[in-house]
């Protein structure tokens, strides 16, 4: 289901290779911008906490939620966007290929968001085939195959 709602609202990203962890923040940042969830400058909130404290959010091996701390001035409306990158980009030394970013107007909106992704992240097979994804079909095959989430 949570897939789903990645392809229908055009929340999801592939890529081969970004040029960097800077990048990899723009383009998921710049999806929940087209549908007015966070303003420009979220992506600028984003990047400047990982400068001052490093990637807080990198939640498994590969996998990172990157969201701003206690910065809602640049949020619309809760939004949660997907890349899938073939070539990992690094956040310090840690390899990512599966980012989503979230953004919530208030602390606790987020929530739900993260108790379904966690459900999902907990499955090994389905986090094996999501790294694997490189469309939005593809999502879609996934969510078939793995109703529970």
């Amino acid at each position: 289901m949570i897939l789903e709602e990645f392809v229908n609202k055009n929340h999801a990203a592939f890529y081969d290779q970004l040029g960097d962890w800077k990048e990899a923040i723009t383009k998921g940042c710049e999806i929940l911008e087209k549908d007015g969830s966070v303003t420009p400058e979220y992506k600028e909130k984003i990047i400047e906490t990982v400068d001052n404290i490093g990637p807080y959010f990198i939640v498994a091996p590969e996998i990172a939620v990157s969201h701003s701390q206690n910065d809602y001035s640049c949020v619309n409306k809760k939004g949660i966007s997907l890349l899938v990158l073939k070539e990992p980009v690094y956040f310090e030394s840690q390899p990512v290929k599966i980012l989503f970013t979230l953004a919530s107007k208030e602390p606790n909106e987020h929530l739900d968001s993260m108790l379904r992704l966690s459900e999902m992240l907990l499955n090994p097979e389905l986090v094996s085939e999501l790294k694997e994804a490189d469309s939005s079909e593809k999502l879609l095959e996934l969510d078939k195959n793995f109703p529970e989430i």
